[in-house]
């Protein structure tokens, strides 16, 4: 799990819920009730765990979980965790560069 992932604490915006591409990264956002939100990155294809982020808590507000990260995503797939229990994006489907989803392409 020695990826280079790093959270960027000075992106200000508010973007929609699921994922967006921003330079050099992806921004996350998806509701949840729960303590403690991670994401989960895993090689495309497999179980292999590459990066477990966990959300700061001072960027949640309400339910509604939001960070983004930046790092190179390709040939990944991504799951939340919250409070430990796997749940899938609701609003993900693919990682292609604009839109929503679950896996990124190579």
């Amino acid at each position: 799990m020695k990826e280079r992932f790093q959270i960027d604490r000075t992106d200000g915006n508010i973007y929609a819920m699921g994922t967006t591409a921003v330079a050099g990264g992806m921004h996350f956002s998806f509701a949840a009730q729960g303590e403690k939100a991670e994401l989960l990155l895993y090689k495309k294809g497999s179980r292999l765990l590459k990066a477990r982020i966990s959300f700061p808590e001072n960027t949640k507000t309400g339910d509604v979980w939001s960070m983004t990260v930046k790092g190179d995503f390709r040939g990944l797939e991504y799951v939340y965790a919250v409070d430990g229990q796997e749940t899938e994006d609701p609003m993900g489907d693919s990682l292609q560069e604009g839109s929503g989803g679950a896996a990124w392409s190579s």
